[in-house]
């Protein structure tokens, strides 16, 4: 079953240092581990919410919580230009030595609850595993419909909860003891390990994180369920009208 069940003031996170500080512990083995942990099933899920955006060589691309750049490269070759836009500065390190030879894109270091640009500035949006994170996601979500522009689409890549009785049991064995213990012995931090799981286990997914989209006033907003409802992809339109569905 989806859940519609949002985030209650003990499940969010703290404060946004604590997750600033949470990722540039984990940053150097972050990519490892997303590959170890996933089975690299999220390349995959990646390259699906990256191939459903429109393409626009003239236009600009908005890449929140970019950690360290893995839809990038992808989205550097459908857009005139990349922002990615991260709150770690360890991640942001990562990426730009990653992409170094990206020349369309550029890094920056902020908070997606309070953007510095201004508004209707990005053709598209994405963000991949991050919204989950943002201690006030409705106030990350409002950021995002601001600035893009009318027209615009966003997409979403994020976590949920498996509809399968069967199958909800085993992934969530899976992220409570699996995710945890391997995460610790790679990385040498097992509490971001046991922290990011406990918030996918309870944010909202499928058509109750659609109605959240629309709450802000995003239209045309659809979920695609990914492994069994693992994870989802989000694509939404800011119309040109407002209001128009």
């Amino acid at each position: 079953m989806e859940s519609s069940q949002l985030l209650t003031a003990t499940d969010r996170p703290d404060s946004t240092a604590k997750v600033q500080s949470m990722f540039d512990a984990i940053s150097p083995r972050y990519d490892l581990l997303n590959t170890v942990l996933s089975l690299g099933l999220h390349r995959v899920w990646e390259r699906l919410l990256v191939r459903g955006l429109p393409e626009s060589r003239s236009g600009r691309c908005l890449d929140l919580c970019t950690g360290t750049g893995a839809l990038v490269p992808r989205l550097a070759s459908r857009f005139r230009e990349v922002i990615g836009v991260d709150i770690s500065t360890g991640m942001l390190q990562v990426a730009r030595n990653r992409w170094r030879e990206l020349t369309n894109v550029i890094w920056c270091e902020g908070d997606a609850q309070s953007l510095s640009f201004p508004d209707n500035d990005f053709d598209c949006i994405t963000v991949a595993y991050g919204v989950r994170n943002w201690p006030d996601f409705r106030k990350g979500l409002g950021e995002m419909f601001r600035v893009t522009r009318p027209g615009g689409r966003i997409g979403i890549l994020e976590f949920g909860q498996p509809r399968n009785r069967l199958w909800r049991s085993l992934f969530g064995f899976y992220s409570k003891h699996v995710i945890p213990a391997v995460g610790g012995l790679i990385s040498g931090e097992r509490a971001p390990y046991e922290y990011l799981p406990k918030t996918a286990a309870v944010f909202p997914c499928g058509d109750a994180f659609v109605a959240e989209l629309r709450r802000v006033g995003f239209s045309s907003a659809r979920a695609i369920s990914l492994a069994g409802g693992v994870a989802f992809i989000y694509t939404a339109v800011k119309n040109t009208v407002p209001g128009e569905e």
